[in-house]
């Protein structure tokens, strides 16, 4: 799971300061976090997420496909299954600073490769499967 902690932001040029940079990675299914730092004075509160013009919608939610509101400081979204590794997603958050004035910053999340690999799991069940054989070929030559 990505956690996307909001550091801080700047007023004159709308831009946030993201724990990533600006630029997530996640896989199919993974799941992204973002909250506001608890000490943060300047970024008050995220008010809402859209989508970039032309960009691919890897989201999905129960509220249609945008991140869901946790509060005014937290925010969750799910990577939806169909999407491709390599697909890139350009969105925005819009944020209000401490005097109430709404601003938009343009982060990016890609669609990396799963951990999870068919040949890792053979190879370990095949290592599992020798070192039993291994260590009952061991007790048999044990007790002659």
């Amino acid at each position: 799971m990505a956690k996307i902690l909001i550091l801080g932001g700047d007023t004159s040029t709308h831009e946030l300061k993201l724990s990533d940079e600006g630029y997530t990675e996640e896989t199919k299914g993974g799941k992204i976090k973002w909250k506001i730092k608890d000490d943060e004075t300047i970024v008050k509160s995220i008010v809402s997420f859209g989508l970039k013009d032309g960009t691919k919608d890897i989201f999905k939610g129960k509220n249609g496909k945008y991140p869901e509101k946790e509060d005014d400081k937290k925010w969750k979204a799910k990577i939806a299954e169909d999407v491709s590794v390599g697909d890139i997603c350009k969105y925005s958050i819009e944020w209000k600073d401490n005097k109430g004035i709404s601003h938009t910053h343009d982060p990016i999340i890609s669609i990396k490769p799963s951990t999870f690999s068919p040949l890792k799991l053979l190879v370990a069940i095949v290592s599992i499967i020798l070192v039993f054989f291994s260590f009952k070929f061991l007790q048999k030559m044990n007790k002659n």
